[in-house]
């Protein structure tokens, strides 16, 4: 007899821990949590700064002495070419003036500010008048300027009118020289002037 007791201990213990067991998988199988998820995307994009300038050739006009003179040519034979940004004036002589338009073409995308540099070098240079935008020419830098091609009807577009004449009292002393006469365009953000 002391043996079949030992084994209805055993019986209770398995049958307690089988109840366990039940009452652990279905408070397990019962049980769940909140859960959620979300995300921000942050877009970045940078600006764009481009400005170009170029000779205008439909705004060239050339005169030899006062008198203005068909197509590209002077009236005793130098002649006027284009290249984009490009005039070259060969075989100027006494007399001969060049009037054109530089334009300014800005396609940025954010304000800007923008300064010109003009210089001019060689020998023929000083024997050379030239105005900008009606103003005796001087070498340098202008003012920086702000310009926001961002605003509604703002015209993208600047001209910059330009004379260049060798006077007709200028003598021998300018023969075969020759000159340079440059302009810079200076852009940056409107923000990060000098």
């Amino acid at each position: 007899m002391e043996s079949s007791r030992p084994s209805n201990k055993l019986g209770l213990v398995a049958a307690v821990v089988a109840i366990a067991l039940c009452v652990v998988l279905i408070t397990g199988s019962t049980f769940s949590i909140f859960t959620g998820s979300t995300s921000a995307d942050i877009n970045v994009s940078a600006g764009l700064l481009s400005v170009a300038a170029d000779v205008d050739d439909d705004s060239l006009i050339l005169s030899s002495l006062g008198v203005v003179q068909p197509a590209l040519t002077f009236a005793n034979g130098g002649i006027a070419t284009i290249d984009g940004a490009v005039l070259t004036l060969t075989e100027v002589t006494p007399g001969d003036k060049v009037e054109f338009d530089i334009v300014i073409d800005n396609d940025s995308t954010i304000k800007i500010a923008y300064a010109l540099t003009w210089a001019m070098t060689g020998d023929l240079a000083q024997y050379l008048t030239v105005s900008v935008d009606g103003q005796p020419f001087a070498g340098g830098m202008s003012d920086w300027y702000d310009w926001d091609p961002t605003l509604p009807l703002v015209q993208n577009l600047k001209t910059i009118h330009v004379a260049i004449e060798l006077p007709e009292t200028v003598g021998d002393e300018a023969q075969t020289l020759s000159a340079t006469i440059e302009l810079d365009l200076d852009a940056v953000q409107a923000n990060a002037k000098p």
